[in-house]
């Protein structure tokens, strides 16, 4: 058990005393830290746990800790409020109070803000050109494309296998399909001048920026693209009219929102006019996603908000090709989807302005595929056992890839961290290298990499296992390949700490796009870092024992390398 005593910015843990202050002290940094805007004031807030209701204990926990910008507004901000009593009463040192300050000026210098007219000022002089130029298009593009995740195709050769042919009778349906907010993510300016900033700019759709739908429609050449949402919301009006509740975002206006499944008959329609269905659903910026807002998370789960779900399975009905797209920038429950193995799906992110050109760019085979899944996209039941309220990654069935069933190893999520598919397919053969040996047979090898292995566990900078991965477009379809290592640990030292994750991303191969029978050779260097956890008193330690090195590849498990060390080391210690 530890306690803090914010005076003097000490932690105690039994017997042990330790500086808290790991960025400034112990990894060196100089420049400004500032607060999550309420977040100095959250410490003493029971709703997050707090320790303390003493507003002025919080503002000198959060100084002490080297904060220097406390971002709250007004009465709400502990600083002002608190910080000149508390050098009055000699509770805070002037001197502490000077270096603060003089780290924000020193940032509001180096960022030229003194000297906006100077030669020498990169930041001074930026025009609209500069900031919106063909390289900073083409970067935004090339993003959007990498971050598409395929995570399934489909099982058959139907008209819903991607990538699609141009000419088809193509229905867009779903609150996402036509909208180009969606792509923007949170706290982005005004991108189309005419519509400016007035009261409910951020739910509207930005007219100068492209959609799915808009999209689509370009690139199905000699076909036909129509589009139906199939869901309503509440006006604009009619979500701001209830005053105690305006800031609720599930009050939020527009189709987004999906409150109403509408113009089934339509739907129907239009559903059965197509030769293939795009379904563009998830989460909505400032309706579902955003401060202060969430989707539900219930005993029934913590899935796709609205009717999306009921759409999701109307279409089902009506037996025709579908493919989902899920516009989302985490996790979201989809079970029924994730059921659906005839149904390609491809979760994108939110892409930027060119969001909606990369996914139709893939739709019809522009380029293929190539990202991994970022995170864990948990089954519903999993919402039921796992408190968001507990911020512990082993609360409930866990959390991560780490974490999930640790407790449980039969737990599985509907699709998992690093998923993901390609157009075409890949060979990936590993070896493991021996550094610094130039002749020999295979016993002298591996006595000198023992021997490597040895000196690198007394040097920390040094490999302790060197692969060679080859990976190989065995298809005929142009594609980049990413592979990803894992770090398990197998039979280690008791003195590692409990619990312990299920496994460690420790580094990943992507290549260049590789024609068919091209291939690309990466080499891989694993330090002790990679076999490390941290223990109790903060400690970064790799422990002597076995370890597996996975190779994965979207899903698939290529290879698997033992590494084994020899005696616990500390890489890294406050």
């Amino acid at each position: 058990m530890c306690s803090y005593n914010a005076i003097n910015s000490t932690a105690s843990c039994g017997n042990a005393w330790m500086n808290v202050d790991v960025v400034r002290a112990h990894w060196g940094f100089e420049g400004v830290i500032e607060s999550d805007c309420g977040a100095v004031e959250g410490i003493s807030s029971h709703i997050h746990g707090g320790w303390s209701a003493a507003t002025m204990e919080v503002a000198l926990a959060a100084m002490n800790a080297s904060v220097s910008v406390d971002c709250a507004a007004g009465p709400k901000n502990a600083y002002t409020r608190n910080l000149r009593n508390a050098v009055s009463d000699q509770l805070l040192s002037r001197t502490q109070l000077e270096t603060a300050v003089a780290r924000i000026f020193t940032g509001r210098i180096q960022l030229g803000e003194f000297d906006q007219g100077a030669a020498g000022n990169p930041y001074g002089n930026l025009s609209d050109d500069t900031i919106f130029s063909a390289m900073h298009q083409t970067l935004s593009l090339e993003s959007a494309r990498q971050s598409i995740v395929l995570l399934r195709n489909s099982n058959g050769s139907g008209a819903a296998k991607l990538p699609l042919s141009p000419g088809l009778r193509i229905a867009v349906v779903g609150p996402n399909g036509n909208s180009s907010h969606i792509f923007q993510g949170s706290y982005h300016g005004a991108n189309c001048p005419a519509d400016g900033l007035s009261s409910g700019a951020a739910s509207r759709d930005e007219g100068c920026l492209p959609s799915l739908l808009t999209e689509v429609t370009k690139l199905n050449k000699g076909g036909q693209t129509t589009f139906i949402s199939g869901c309503s919301g509440p006006t604009w009006a009619e979500a701001t009219a209830d005053k105690a509740n305006a800031r609720r975002k599930d009050n939020m206006p527009g189709q987004q929102r999906c409150q109403t499944l509408v113009n089934i008959s339509q739907i129907n329609r239009t559903v059965a006019a197509a030769d293939v269905v795009v379904l563009a659903i998830g989460l909505a910026l400032q309706v579902t996603s955003a401060e202060e807002t969430d989707r539900a998370h219930t005993s029934a789960g913590y899935t796709l908000p609205g009717k999306q779900l009921e759409l999701a399975r109307l279409l089902r009905q009506l037996r025709k090709p579908v493919i989902v797209v899920v516009l989302s920038g985490m996790a979201v429950g989809m079970d029924f989807i994730a059921a659906q193995q005839d149904w390609p799906l491809l979760v994108p992110g939110y892409g930027g302005s060119f969001g909606p050109v990369a996914i139709a760019e893939a739709l019809f085979g522009h380029f293929s595929p190539s990202g991994r899944l970022p995170y864990t996209i948990y089954k519903e039941g999993w919402a039921a056992n796992t408190p968001m309220v507990d911020m512990s990654l082993t609360a409930g069935d866990g959390r991560t890839h780490r974490w999930l069933g640790y407790k449980n190893r039969s737990l599985e999520p509907s699709f998992r961290f690093g998923a993901g598919e390609s157009y075409t397919s890949f060979a990936v053969a590993v070896a493991t290298a021996y550094p610094y040996i130039t002749g020999g047979n295979e016993a002298t090898w591996r006595a000198r990499h023992r021997e490597t292995q040895r000196d690198a566990e007394r040097d920390r900078s040094l490999s302790v296992a060197s692969y060679v991965v080859k990976t190989t477009n065995t298809g005929d379809f142009p594609a980049s390949d990413a592979t990803l290592i894992f770090v398990v640990a197998r039979n280690i030292s008791s003195a590692a700490p409990k619990p312990r994750p299920r496994q460690t991303l420790a580094e990943f191969v992507r290549t260049p796009v590789l024609d068919p029978l091209a291939s690309h050779t990466a080499h891989v260097q694993l330090s002790l870092a990679a076999f490390a956890m941290t223990d109790w008193r903060g400690r970064s330690v790799a422990y002597s024992g076995t370890y597996s090195v996975i190779f994965d590849s979207g899903g698939e498990r290529l290879a698997q390398q033992d590494v084994v060390l020899g005696r616990d080391v500390v890489v890294d210690a406050l």
